[in-house]
């Protein structure tokens, strides 16, 4: 930063980042997501990743599956899920640990947009939100 001061949640970007990341959640345009792993395992670790107590994470877990309409296929492994599901799980990952903000990369297609508008998507995990919209190259 050249000038100012940011804050997420309260925390100082410059003095408290590590605080600051424990808020951000992040949502990429791609599904990094680990094929032979259910979506149990892999939301277990990334609660892990984020700290969240080990007794905490089975409730935390069934609560992000339940919310994203995942438990059915909780315990399948992820590499066999459609692509709805598979954002879905991603969706789950940026959301564990309940950060105050969550970044979304989407692709400019109507239909993403229309999925994650800025109302819909908030009432439904109630934190803030911020769409990046990723443009397709012309050159």
């Amino acid at each position: 930063m050249s000038k100012g001061r940011a804050y997420v949640n309260g925390f100082s970007l410059t003095k408290q980042l590590s605080a600051v990341r424990k808020e951000l959640g992040y949502c990429p345009q791609f599904d990094p997501l680990l094929d032979l792993m259910t979506s149990r395992e892999q939301l277990s670790l990334y609660a892990r990743i984020h700290g969240i107590s080990e007794k905490s994470i089975p409730a935390i877990v069934q609560q992000m599956l339940n919310t994203l309409g995942l438990s059915r296929f909780a315990d399948k492994q992820c590499g066999s899920y459609s692509g709805g599901n598979k954002r879905k799980l991603s969706l789950a990952i940026a959301l564990i640990g309940n950060p105050s903000v969550v970044f979304l990369s989407v692709s400019t297609s109507r239909a993403a947009t229309r999925a994650w508008s800025g109302r819909r998507a908030r009432s439904l995990i109630g934190c803030s939100l911020f769409l990046l919209l990723v443009l397709p190259c012309c050159c």
